[in-house]
């Protein structure tokens, strides 16, 4: 707050007891008495009128930067005051440097209240507006304003580093802070990623296992298939192998029989054709049957005759009975 003040008032001071550095042509003259009045933005407009013909006249540059300087325009009347410092006179030199110094220190504060507080960019421009003052200061050792300012400027640069470092510090422990944050999430996520991976390959595991189970109980299942068609297969040849010696030995045994048949057919030929032959030689031996059916055809033949002669009696004829020759 000091030192706003004591520029502003210095900057007053200037003004009031300020006797232009041009020839007061009318154009200028106006410019310059709005200048005093305080009609700041109306002295820019003419005096930037008047640089349009006059453009190499440090000295306008000099009050243009002035009416810049007192509407805010701090960049602005930053370079006008630096065209101006290039002039012969030293005076005229002295007092831009010095306001030069003014427009910087200004421009340092903006810097320093903004609301992202560049802290940075405020300690170079107040080391640049230090550097003015300095230069002044050169120009005229008894300025007591430019030693002051020069000073100030000093102590804002000490005291915005040492905010600086702070806040440098703040920001690396945020930074850190972050960086930190950022790793344990990191770490959370591929933690994450990790156990769900893992999760995903027991989960595979066990896919896996009931898969090697189910295909060997499916293998289980084939090989006990395998072995009972195996199984049913040999019963079949073996029952095939059975039916078909059955087969072959009734086979073998109807052959059997056929030949025993045979052999029976061709032993009773061979035993009739003996009989054949016995019977021609002796009368055959009957067996009792034989001889109970001779006899009782001999008795039937016995009483047909005796009935047919009984017959033949009662009929009264006198002639012999035919004799059937058995």
């Amino acid at each position: 707050m000091k030192a706003e003040i004591l520029l502003i008032l210095l900057f007053s001071i200037f003004i009031i007891s300020w006797d232009p550095f041009v020839i007061e042509v009318e154009q200028v003259k106006k410019a310059n008495s709005f200048l005093k009045d305080k009609k700041y933005d109306k002295a820019e407009e003419l005096y930037l009128e008047a640089l349009s013909s006059r453009g190499k006249s440090l000295k306008l540059k000099f009050n243009l930067g002035l009416s810049q300087l007192a509407q805010g325009k701090f960049l602005d009347a930053e370079k006008s005051f630096q065209s101006a410092t290039a002039s012969e006179n030293r005076k005229l030199r002295e007092n831009s440097f010095y306001f030069q110094g003014i427009a910087r220190f200004n421009t340092a504060r903006s810097y320093e209240h903004s609301k992202k507080k560049q802290i940075k960019e405020a300690v170079a421009t107040y080391q640049q507006s230090a550097e003015s003052f300095k230069r002044a200061i050169e120009l005229n050792t008894a300025s007591e304003s430019a030693i002051h300012n020069y000073e100030m400027a000093l102590e804002k640069i000490e005291e915005l580093k040492k905010e600086q470092e702070k806040q440098e510090r703040q920001q690396k422990k945020e930074q850190q802070k972050k960086d930190q944050q950022k790793k344990d999430q990191q770490k959370k996520d591929q933690d994450k990623k990790d156990q769900q991976k893992k999760d995903q390959n027991q989960k595979d595991q066990d896919k896996n296992g009931q898969n090697k189970d189910q295909q060997k109980k499916d293998q289980q299942k084939k090989d006990q298939q395998k072995k009972d068609q195996q199984k049913k297969d040999q019963q079949k040849k073996d029952q095939q192998k059975k039916d078909q010696q059955k087969k072959d030995q009734q086979k073998k045994d109807q052959q059997k029989k056929d030949q025993q048949k045979k052999d029976q057919q061709k032993k009773d030929q061979q035993q009739q054709s003996q009989d054949d032959k016995q019977n021609v030689k002796k009368p055959k031996k009957l067996s009792p049957e034989q001889k109970a059916a001779v006899k009782a055809l001999n008795d039937l033949e016995q009483r047909q005759k005796a009935r047919q002669k009984e017959l033949y009696k009662r009929m009264g004829k006198n002639r012999r009975a035919p004799i059937k020759d058995w």
